[in-house]
């Protein structure tokens, strides 16, 4: 982003870099470190250069100045990098296979558990307890590092809120997540308050268990929408 606008490669590649990608970035930082900083930040940048003439370095250190966040990771990875980063879920889930044969009580004694048994009865821990057994498995594409937010919502209504951060995708492009669960898990969901926008693929970071019956009204909706961009954008062009 902070290529000089005399050495892209053409008009297109200018444009797309200086304009879209940099709303691509600084939306994304808001959504990183909140909106009350990000003001404070740009607050602080605004009055400090007005009618002056900033340079990229003078932006980032401003802006960490009026934050009050240490930033230089983030400037570095997406407006001094080409970097490019898609993350998916996925969730495999299903009921733990009912045990059956001898197993070991309490008191050393082995005993036979015959099917439909409870576990409880012989001094076990019991299947009963966790029925499912989920596997979350979260994936990245890319060369960009962003602590990435996964909410959990199981049918009872629990939530569980999970980060897999800068540390863990820098040392692998993938992360599995197992856990046994009495409550089936319903959604599993990447950034679920959309903070980030940098994301190449959006259609991958959903995981419901039944259908998600709105998906395909939200995916015409914004297809109709860049559809009547375009007409507008003829339209302007006729005058």
């Amino acid at each position: 982003i902070e290529t000089a606008g005399w050495k892209y490669a053409d008009r297109d590649s200018y444009g797309v870099n200086s304009y879209p990608r940099t709303g691509v970035a600084l939306r994304t930082l808001q959504g990183l470190i909140g909106d009350e900083a990000f003001y404070k930040g740009m607050r602080h940048f605004a009055r400090t250069w007005r009618y002056d003439h900033p340079y990229p370095e003078d932006f980032y250190r401003t802006f960490q100045e009026g934050s009050g966040q240490s930033l230089d990771w983030y400037f570095r990875e997406l407006f001094q990098s080409t970097g490019t980063v898609d993350w998916s879920i996925a969730v495999e889930q299903k009921k733990r296979a009912e045990r059956r044969g001898f197993f070991q009580a309490e008191g050393g004694e082995f005993l036979e558990k015959e099917h439909g048994e409870s576990e409880e009865s012989e001094g076990g821990e019991g299947d009963s307890k966790s029925p499912f057994h989920v596997e979350v498995e979260l994936r990245r594409k890319g060369e960009l590092f962003l602590p990435l937010p996964v909410q959990l919502t199981f049918e009872d209504g629990t939530i569980q809120d999970l980060v897999w951060n800068r540390e863990e995708q820098q040392t692998a492009t993938w992360k599995r997540i197992e856990f046994d669960s009495d409550t089936k898990l319903s959604s599993a969901v990447i950034d679920p308050r959309r903070g980030y926008y940098v994301d190449r693929d959006l259609s991958n970071n959903r995981w419901y268990d039944e259908k998600d019956s709105l998906a395909p009204l939200r995916w015409a909706e914004r297809v109709l929408a860049q559809y009547q961009h375009y007409l507008h954008f003829i339209q302007g062009l006729g005058g």
